[in-house]
């Protein structure tokens, strides 16, 4: 093929082609950017307006509450809060929960006894646990009393004379206490 531009003319070509793509570029750039300009601003708008909304609101509902809790600061009063809950949390946790008790019944349990309910009642100074069941026979019940009120959890262990009359299938009704307040006691000595 025969070359009919000179070297002069094909840089300027070339120079002329640079110009207009870098051209084509800046305004398709500009378009672009007018483009997420206009989709941008509604929701930019409208997050602005809601955060001074809520900003609003924040300040009225501090003052409601700073009000209401007699000139106090509420930040105070919820430190205060929960440092009393981790007090009685301290103390309740060094108290027997039901599920320690049941756990402790469970483990003295002999075989041969069936136990159909455990009751627990608990006021502030004992803790009153019923147990009711069926005893295969007079040894296994008098084993299951000796375990109860040998372990060291119970204060108090009571068993009616009654339920030992039948020789076997023996419905009983025991009945073990835990002293509280000595449990209390013997926890802030401890501390």
């Amino acid at each position: 093929m025969v070359n009919l531009l000179t070297i002069s003319e094909k840089k300027q070509i070339l120079k002329e082609y640079r110009i207009r793509l870098v051209i084509v570029l800046l305004f398709a750039s500009a378009i672009l950017i007018v483009i997420a300009t206009v989709f941008l601003i509604p929701p930019y708008v409208m997050s602005a307006t809601k955060y001074d909304s809520m900003s609003s609101r924040l300040k009225i509902e501090k003052k409601k509450i700073f009000d209401m809790s007699g000139n106090e600061d509420p930040i105070k009063i919820t430190k205060d809060v929960n440092s009393k809950l981790k007090i009685l949390n301290e103390i309740k946790s060094t108290l027997p929960n039901p599920y320690s008790i049941t756990t402790i019944i469970i483990k003295n349990k002999p075989t041969g006894l069936l136990i159909d309910a455990i009751l627990y009642d608990r006021n502030k100074d004992e803790e009153k646990i019923t147990i009711n069941g069926v005893a295969k026979n007079r040894e296994t019940l008098l084993l299951f009393l000796r375990s109860m009120e040998s372990d060291g959890e119970f204060s108090d262990v009571k068993l009616p004379i009654s339920s030992f009359v039948k020789g076997e299938n023996i419905n009983f009704s025991l009945l073990a206490t835990i002293d509280v307040a000595s449990k209390k006691t013997t926890q802030n000595e401890k501390k």
